[in-house]
């Protein structure tokens, strides 16, 4: 609803003492106003040209919400196997800085302990589990239920990058390519008994 206080305000900025409406002619007092509230002006007094002004405003304003960053209203889990000293838990760091995402890595599994070592250096609030993966799925998720709780496994996005140099032509003399893939096989098929809400390979 336009109120009488706009338009004073609208003619106020205009500088303007009378407003002309389908011929008549409303004189006020905004020349000796302080303010948009003493000018008197009757509801009617609505031209064509405040109507435009109007619409203008209303325009703006709703460019200026939908340009507004939006602010994620949950934090999205994530779980990291294979994650090492901690390069794609400062990755999903750096993308939250950038992006305004919303990630959390709620864990890490690793089979190496002094990986975990350092990757609980870099970042100590992450919880860290020493976890051999490839040899029994059961054993597995019992080692990740302890820092993780299975209720929250639906809920989590998984991260799995498994290591890469048997698979690696990089790595001439030691590499092992059905090893490798024995490897990703698995990864995959625990991340399926796991049922987490996305998982990345």
């Amino acid at each position: 609803h336009i109120t009488t206080d706009f338009i004073g305000e609208f003619v106020k900025v205009e500088n303007r003492a009378n407003v002309v409406n389908t011929g008549h002619e409303y004189q006020t007092t905004l020349s000796s106003a302080d303010s948009a509230e003493e000018a008197q002006l009757p509801d009617e007094v609505i031209t064509a040209e405040h109507s435009a002004i109007y619409a203008e405003i209303a325009g703006r304003i709703q460019e200026d919400y939908q340009n507004i960053p939006r602010v994620p209203i949950y934090k999205q889990d994530v779980c990291i196997f294979y994650s090492g000293l901690g390069g794609c838990t400062k990755g999903i760091e750096l993308c939250n800085k950038e992006y305004g995402t919303s990630f959390c890595v709620v864990c890490v599994v690793d089979a190496d302990q002094r990986m975990l070592d350092l990757h609980a250096r870099n970042f100590p609030s992450i919880p860290t589990s020493l976890c051999k993966i490839g040899y029994s799925y059961t054993r597995t998720m019992e080692k990740i239920a302890l820092v993780y709780p299975r209720h929250r496994w639906k809920d989590c996005v998984i991260i799995a990058s498994v290591e890469c140099k048997l698979g690696s032509t990089a790595n001439l003399h030691q590499r092992n390519v059905a090893q490798f893939v024995k490897q990703n096989q698995f990864a995959v098929r625990l991340l399926k008994r796991m049922k987490p809400k996305a998982y990345l390979i």
